[in-house]
């Protein structure tokens, strides 16, 4: 039975064009992003395992990590502190703090919970792209990284990243 990484490295793929231009976050990368394959991390926290595995063998450059009690300033603090065991050889080069209402409006977010009686609650979101070190070989990984966290319960933000029909 092969690994979780062998398995991994026969479904590479390649990285386009949108995010090597270092996108900010507008509508029309959110359409790009969720056009590519995305890796979803509830309950994340800070924790870049799934980046470490999925940008090695390089079959995923976006992800999406949910967790309710993370900051996007936890987030970006855990990024700019130096080396992140995740993200290791990569530096923010678009790193910003989306306002909830700004998300809500681009991501056209149902404000309601597929389960009876909870309320969501969408606290911050943090978009990031990272550039792999300049002197780090191809190996180490994809160019860049397109990363977004969303402090959220993740049932709900799953049916609204997904579950809508276009």
């Amino acid at each position: 039975m092969p690994t979780v990484k062998e398995y991994l490295s026969d479904l590479r793929i390649n990285q386009p064009e949108w995010v090597r231009h270092q996108p900010e976050f507008t509508a029309e990368t959110i359409r790009q992003f969720f056009s590519s394959r995305v890796v979803y991390y509830p309950g994340a926290g800070t924790d870049g395992r799934a980046i470490a595995v999925f940008n090695s063998t390089k079959s995923a450059y976006c992800f999406v990590h949910i967790d309710f009690t993370t900051t996007a300033q936890q987030v970006n603090d855990d990024l700019i502190a130096g080396p992140h065991r995740s993200c290791d050889g990569y530096t923010p080069v678009v790193s910003s703090e989306i306002p909830t209402e700004t998300v809500r409006r681009l991501l056209r977010l149902d404000m309601t919970h597929p389960v009876r009686d909870q309320v969501p609650a969408l606290k911050s979101v943090f978009w990031t792209i990272l550039q792999r070190d300049k002197d780090l070989p191809d190996q180490h990984g994809f160019e860049y990284l397109a990363f977004l966290h969303i402090q959220a319960e993740a049932v709900w933000a799953c049916q609204n990243l997904w579950s809508k029909a276009d």
